[in-house]
């Protein structure tokens, strides 16, 4: 496959960029001029080139508000929105806990322009509802910022409100960013769609300072308990169709809607996919599942590049935190993957040690138990030769997961792909689908990242079939 760069970071970010195209998160012009002025794992000038496109892009809306031409300054917005992600995404500030400064404030410009995009959206094709989700983080009050997709009355089926598909983002992405990915695509096919953010991730985490939680069942419910308040009341008159986009956000309560939350599907890309499969061993409100290129367990994968012999003494207590700290440092030094992943990872945990963050990787996992996290045995098996202690077993709604053979991560071939499908064995054979990708044309990078509307194609066939979802002309209809 073609390479903009030599390391696979910076090129698999590119791809990631170009993979919104569809959905009209880039053009593909802007995105090549930019690539032009980018160094290989020179984050400045990763910066510089996709802030100069998002400046551009937002010149371009302007232009065209002031002709009134509001579909071309949502396209604009949109690729400014994204632009303005992208070039901050490399920022590493000084180190985990000391931050670039400027990323606070791209941040929460990125998800600005997205915000105003949102009041240009054609209610013939989707109408789009700016969420304020109440949220409680260790006994504090807080609301999510999100979005609620609902495609036109055109397209329910009769008699039916919309089933819905709630998408989370992943360790380092925006839920503005996760629409690009699976909005349009379910909106032509009739699903409504919630995107949001939780802690760890976009405002909730720059501008509000909430870290990451592994029981992120709690984030999902906060999100369907939203979706249940925003029903019509009992006795109150049924709206004929979607609502009109908003173009500020609104305050609570939000207005009432229409969506079949009898057929709830939760979904997630990489750590996204364990945060989805979280809440489906938790929530017997979700319908089905669906894991893309999912995580089984965040210790086993931050240690696949580190000596066996090394996590070893580490686990036994022969080499303390500061000789981790030291050895993680160099390796920072050295690598600008590394040094990326130390200063994200330390900003959503909120901590500053490597070690400290390594270790709290151990939580992250789908087994029952945090002790089973970080041994090199496998998951143990009973009689029937199915694993136990696994969180997985819980799960009792349909599954779609699928791994990625070329992965960035490899966490296919670290056997995470494997760990969940088996984990899954509990549900009948017709409940539960694994779709494993090799090349990157048929979804084999991470995230499907490259082979977005192929992705879509399988989850919604997924996601139809367990639906009861008929479409015409399809065989044997």
């Amino acid at each position: 496959m073609y390479r903009f760069f030599r390391g696979p970071f910076f090129n698999f970010e590119v791809l990631r960029v170009l993979s919104t195209i569809g959905a009209g998160g880039a053009e593909l012009a802007e995105c090549l001029d930019a690539i032009s002025q980018i160094t290989d794992d020179d984050p400045e000038s990763w910066h510089v080139a996709w802030r100069a496109q998002a400046r551009r892009a937002e010149s371009f809306a302007e232009e065209a508000q002031s002709r009134g031409d509001h579909a071309s300054a949502r396209d604009a917005l949109l690729r400014a929105s994204n632009y303005t992600r992208a070039s901050y995404y490399m920022l590493t500030g000084d180190g985990a806990l000391r931050p670039d400064p400027r990323v606070s404030s791209l941040c929460r410009h990125a998800c600005d322009l997205y915000r105003q995009a949102t009041a240009f959206f054609d209610p013939a094709i989707a109408s789009v509802v700016p969420l304020e989700i109440p949220y409680n983080h260790h006994g504090s009050a807080h609301t999510l910022p999100g979005y609620l997709y609902l495609p036109p009355a055109w397209r329910y089926r009769p008699g039916r409100a919309p089933p819905v598909v709630i998408a989370n983002a992943g360790a380092d992405s925006l839920c503005e960013e996760v629409a690009f990915f699976i909005a349009p695509f379910a909106l032509e096919k009739g699903y409504a769609v919630v995107v949001h953010e939780g802690p760890g991730q976009g405002r909730s985490l720059h501008q509000h300072g909430l870290t990451f939680r592994p029981d992120w069942e709690a984030v999902t419910g906060s999100v369907i308990d939203h979706l249940y308040s925003l029903q019509p009341r009992p006795g109150a008159p049924a709206s004929d169709g979607p609502l009109e986009p908003q173009s500020q956000p609104q305050s609570q309560p939000q207005p009432n809607c229409r969506l079949d939350l009898d057929h709830i599907a939760v979904m997630g890309m990489s750590l996204g996919g364990y945060f989805a499969l979280r809440a489906a061993a938790s929530d017997s409100r979700i319908a089905a599942c669906v894991a893309i290129d999912p995580v089984h367990d965040l210790w086993d994968h931050a240690t696949t590049q580190i000596p066996a012999w090394f996590v070893r003494a580490w686990s036994c207590g022969w080499i303390g935190q500061s000789t981790v700290d030291a050895v993680i440092g160099v390796l920072s030094r050295v690598s600008f993957q590394m040094r990326w992943n130390m200063a994200i990872c330390g900003t959503f945990f909120g901590l500053a040690s490597p070690a400290q963050i390594v270790q709290a990787m151990k939580a992250y996992t789908l087994r029952e138990s945090t002790a089973e996290a970080g041994t090199a045995v496998e998951v143990e098996q009973e009689a029937d030769g199915k694993p136990c202690g696994s969180r997985l077993r819980k799960i009792r709604c349909p599954v779609f997961v699928s791994g990625a053979g070329a992965s960035l991560y490899d966490l296919a071939a670290a056997g995470h792909t494997a760990a969940i499908y088996e984990g899954l064995s509990h549900l009948p054979p017709a409940q539960r689908q694994l779709w494993l990708a090799q090349e990157p044309g048929e979804g084999g990078l991470q995230a499907k990242v490259g082979a977005v509307k192929l992705c879509n194609q399988k989850v919604f066939a997924f996601l139809d079939e367990q639906f009861g979802i008929e479409r015409a002309g399809s065989r044997g209809k």
